[in-house]
């Protein structure tokens, strides 16, 4: 309704400032005639202004703001993304509905992602608004493209089944490589009937190896690879579960999610919804049913992934790190229905993991990616060379931030009620939990208490380049000294202050011309770190800190962590990494049942 009337008085502005409202008697103003010069003479600004003339004006808007009521009207009573299932039923026309698909999908996307911009934002203590454009189309732009990758990883473009030849080999790299991804030379079989466990440092790989075997790895641009890589497979039998599930997810719910895999097979809507339900009732998460894809927590989305992918029985089964952000049991539970997946349909599975999974529990074999390529055994992180620290005495333990009787409710569920935590200076508390106990919810409630203080409370969130808006890291460091009137240089101070040696050199190095989003994952969240460090907070809140990082990329963190608490700041995370929450903390709090209690002593589960 608003922007079909905002149609209407900008119709109206505009026959008013470029003297097309004179028609009439009826006089309101006159303002004096203004002709352009140069190429555009032919135009003269304002002029008398009359009521018949905007009455004109507002009339002849009048048939496209109907357009665009309706369209609202749509979109808000029908989910316009629904129009997802008709595409693998069409014989002709695909791609002219694909790209109806992708346009209506990312129409809602536009108010998500200035959402989701502006909350960072807020996060961030940003008053600016106009240097969130380009974060705003980064994330619009990310998505559109992700839309179409999921369609292409479903293998809904396909136009037809391709005959491949069959081969004892689902996989066959023969010298394959991706120079521009830093992936060295692979050479390579993924037999049938196998369980593969890729292991190797964070930043070597891995995910573009995926990629690749998902045919995704020229979305949004062509990567160019070396060597060959050949598929005994159609790519509507290879399932493909990314770091970030949520990022090819089609459907208004988690329940036509799972659905619609099965509707790209042949299956009508209505049998594979029941199916659906089926499925997500045996993982116990039939709660989850009628819930937004968007709307639940990560390991939940992580999940739903894997269900969509398992629904499928594709022949090879890609899942990029799906353990991190799932509890002891959800672990549990997804390597028990692997092994089942393997043995039933004589597939293959192929997961990358940075030891979220115990390898004398892996039934397979286990390689490392590195600069050798592809060879067997784990990755072993060579040993870090960290000086010593000093021990500095503990600052006085008062009471920074102090919680008493949160309640957070999603719809007609109540996520937990009645919580309340003290924490005090220099400490660290970490907040552990079952998948959807509502951890990510605790803090972002926390951050919104402290929002009117923000060096009260700082929040880095699980995915941290969320929270980047310059192109390269000197100038969102620089950004960060201006926007928070600190003296120039200070937040690259605190930033090179916190980094390890064996991080420092490498991101000042490259601050100049990288792009935040181009570093590694830990060093994604150190930036964040110091962006938010910035602020002087008592409290740092962390989720998910460890998420992607391999063992040497986690100590160089602690270190990270450890300089954070030398400076008197609290740290309160909320994690399911075992090594983690088992590294010390002072306090280790159990959220459960919407109840935060302690936990005594002992081995932690999470």
């Amino acid at each position: 309704m608003l922007a079909a009337l905002g149609f209407v008085l900008m119709r109206m502005v505009y026959r008013a400032a470029l003297g097309g409202a004179t028609s009439g008697e009826t006089v309101l103003w006159v303002l004096p005639r203004l002709r352009l010069s140069g190429p555009f003479s032919h135009i003269v600004l304002f002029g008398p202004v009359t009521v018949e003339g905007l009455v004109s004006a507002a009339w002849s808007a009048l048939p496209f703001a109907a357009v665009i009521l309706v369209t609202g009207a749509l979109v808000a009573l029908v989910d316009l993304r629904s129009v997802v299932f008709l595409i693998p039923r069409l014989r002709w026309g695909k791609a002219t509905v694909v790209a109806f698909v992708i346009a209506v999908a990312t129409l809602p996307l536009l108010v998500e992602s200035a959402r989701r911009t502006r909350y960072f934002a807020t996060v961030r203590g940003i008053t600016t608004r106009r240097v969130l454009f380009v974060p705003f189309l980064e994330k619009t732009l990310e998505r559109a493209v992700g839309i179409a990758k999921a369609l292409h990883a479903r293998g809904v473009l396909e136009s037809r089944e391709e005959t491949r030849p069959k081969r004892k080999n689902l996989v066959q790299l023969d010298a394959f490589s991706i120079p521009s991804r830093g992936v060295p030379k692979i050479s390579w079989t993924v037999p049938l009937g196998s369980m593969v466990l890729m292991t190797g440092e964070t930043g070597a790989g891995k995910t573009s190896v995926m990629d690749a075997l998902a045919g995704v790895l020229d979305f949004p641009h062509s990567v160019p690879t070396t060597g060959s890589l050949v598929l005994s497979l159609s790519p509507s039998s290879v399932g493909y579960v990314p770091h970030d599930p949520r990022s090819l997810f089609l459907s208004g719910s988690v329940q036509d999610e799972i659905a619609f895999s099965l509707v790209v097979q042949g299956v009508s809507r209505l049998d594979a919804r029941v199916r659906s339900e089926e499925l997500l009732g045996e993982w116990e998460l039939g709660y989850l049913a009628a819930r937004h894809p968007g709307d639940i927590s990560e390991g939940e989305a992580v999940l739903v992934g894997i269900l969509a992918a398992l629904v499928r029985k594709p022949q090879l089964l890609l899942l990029d790190e799906p353990l991190g952000v799932l509890d002891r049991v959800r672990r549990g539970q997804v390597l028990t229905a692997l092994r089942a997946y393997v043995t039933s349909s004589g597939g293959a599975v192929l997961m990358t993991d940075h030891g979220h999974v115990s390898l004398t529990d892996w039934p397979g074999d286990v390689i490392q990616l590195g600069s050798s390529g592809i060879v067997p055994g784990p990755f072993v992180p060579p040993q870090t060379s960290l000086p010593a620290r000093t021990d500095v005495p503990r600052p006085e333990s008062d009471v920074v931030l102090q919680v008493d009787s949160l309640r957070a409710t999603k719809g007609q569920s109540v996520i937990f009620d009645d919580v309340s935590l003290d924490i005090r200076r220099g400490e660290s508390v970490i907040v552990i939990g079952d998948n959807g106990a509502g951890k990510t919810t605790l803090l972002e409630e926390m951050f919104i208490l402290s929002d009117s203080n923000p060096s009260r409370l700082a929040y880095v969130p699980t995915n941290p380049s969320e929270m980047f808006v310059a192109e390269t890291l000197a100038e969102e460091l620089a950004f960060t000294d201006r926007e928070l009137g600190l003296p120039e240089g200070f937040t690259r101070a605190t930033l090179e202050s916190l980094l390890p040696g064996e991080w420092r050199q490498d991101v000042v190095e490259r601050s100049e011309a990288t792009h935040p989003r181009d570093l590694s994952r830990g060093q994604q969240t150190a930036v964040a770190i110091a962006l938010q460090m910035s602020h002087k907070p008592l409290v740092l809140a962390l989720d998910e800190p460890t998420r992607g990082l391999d063992a040497g990329a986690k100590t160089a963190l602690a270190e990270v962590l450890a300089c954070v608490q030398e400076t008197g700041t609290a740290i309160i995370s909320a994690s399911h990494d075992d090594d983690f929450v088992a590294s010390g903390h002072d306090r280790v709090l159990r959220l459960a049942g919407g109840t935060l209690s302690a936990v005594e002593g002992g081995v932690v589960h999470v």
